[in-house]
């Protein structure tokens, strides 16, 4: 019998085994009366004449359409089936909305593919804004805050919801210290303490003391921020800074930590004047705004410009004896990052103002001294201070 006769008695059978109740014992009993067929040999059958005997191409190509056609046909079937909802146990669709596929638009296994080739990839799919944009990177997000925060301040000079300033800064002269962890803020402070009658107030060190001070409500919170490297709710850091502000003020220079104005420098400090230093703020824009607007416009801003390996450095030897818990190198790579993402707009901001002075820290301390002492009295001649 010829191969193809063969071929399609089988498709014969399995196809009338597939539309009866009982189709395995069917198949079973049609396959028993079926002689051999063997599509994949190109040997002469029923005789010993040697011969080759490796697959056949069109015997390999024959079985494929063979059960791609019976895959198709039992699919048709069981999809078409009235009763199949007897032998399945299916779980309701958790949504009322979406019909149950009992009444969805039928249709074959050559429709539905035509439909997918047809359809665009995510037309029928909502668009999300969100997930669809772009991740901004975070320069950009600062530069938002910035452009955010310069509106608010223009909706409060317009409306007249700013309040007035907490200090007069005709006699309160306060001066930005802004650089990286570990740039020298702390160190080169000290000196100007010593040589300008300021007082230093460290946003870092008000924190740290609040946070250690026994009854605080934002102790707790103002530790986890500074271990993470993150920067500390702004409502906090300006109400701290006002509070020392104003308690220097009043005792003249001295301040709860113990620090007082040199005596050559007291004339600087009489009837409500004074000059503070403020080191390590502001880390961001609406910090920077929220400050100038209700405790006391800044002057200008010292800025310390340093390497980031210089300042690993530093800080990593600091830690040796600091105490301090953000003095390790995974804390001090977030506060790299942080400052770059959030201060660094600040400074810019400064600058287009022409309100910045910025010296170079990487040399020693003596030399970057010098740097600041030169451009500070340039400066205060400058301003008339």
């Amino acid at each position: 019998m010829p191969v193809t006769a063969r071929i399609a008695r089988t498709i014969t059978a399995l196809t009338i085994s597939a539309s009866t109740s009982s189709s395995a014992p069917a198949a079973r009993r049609v396959a028993r009366s079926l002689p051999a067929v063997r599509p994949y040999s190109t040997k002469p059958s029923g005789t010993s004449k040697p011969g080759s005997n490796h697959p056949s191409p069109l015997g390999f190509a024959a079985l494929a359409i063979l059960a791609f056609g019976t895959f198709a046909f039992v699919a048709q079937k069981r999809h078409t089936d009235p009763e199949k909802h007897t032998r399945e146990k299916r779980i309701p669709h958790p949504n009322p909305l979406i019909p149950p596929r009992s009444q969805e638009p039928q249709m074959g296994l050559l429709g539905k593919f035509s439909r997918k080739k047809k359809q665009e990839p995510g037309a029928n799919e909502p668009h999300n804004a969100i997930a669809s944009a772009p991740a901004e990177p975070k320069q950009a997000e600062a530069q938002e805050q910035h452009a955010e925060a310069q509106e608010q301040h223009a909706v409060n000079e317009a409306t007249g919801a700013s309040a007035e300033p907490a200090f007069d800064p005709k006699k309160v002269t306060v001066v930005f210290v802004l650089g990286g962890p570990g740039a020298g803020k702390g160190t080169q402070c000290e000196r100007l303490v010593r040589d300008y009658g300021f007082v230093h107030l460290s946003a870092g060190d008000l924190l740290r003391a609040e946070q250690q001070r026994e009854g605080s409500q934002y102790g707790a919170m103002i530790a986890d921020y500074i271990k993470e490297g993150k920067i500390v709710p702004m409502e906090v850091t300006v109400a701290l800074l006002q509070n020392a502000i104003g308690e220097a003020l009043a005792k003249q220079g001295a301040t709860a930590a113990g620090h007082s104005v040199p005596d050559e420098h007291k004339d600087k400090w009489v009837d409500g004047k004074g000059r503070f230093l403020v080191d390590g703020f502001p880390r961001k824009m609406d910090q920077a705004i929220k400050f100038d607007e209700t405790v006391c416009p800044s002057r200008f801003v010292l800025f310390l410009h340093c390497t980031e390996a210089v300042m690993l450095e530093r800080l990593l030897e600091r830690g040796k004896t600091s105490g301090r818990a953000d003095d390790n190198v995974e804390s001090i790579k977030k506060r790299f990052q942080t400052f770059v993402d959030t201060s660094m707009p600040v400074v810019e901001h400064y600058r287009q103002q022409d309100r910045v002075v910025e010296v170079d820290s990487i040399a020693s301390v003596d030399d970057v001294y010098a740097q600041i002492k030169k451009a500070m009295d340039e400066t205060f001649a400058k301003l008339g201070n």
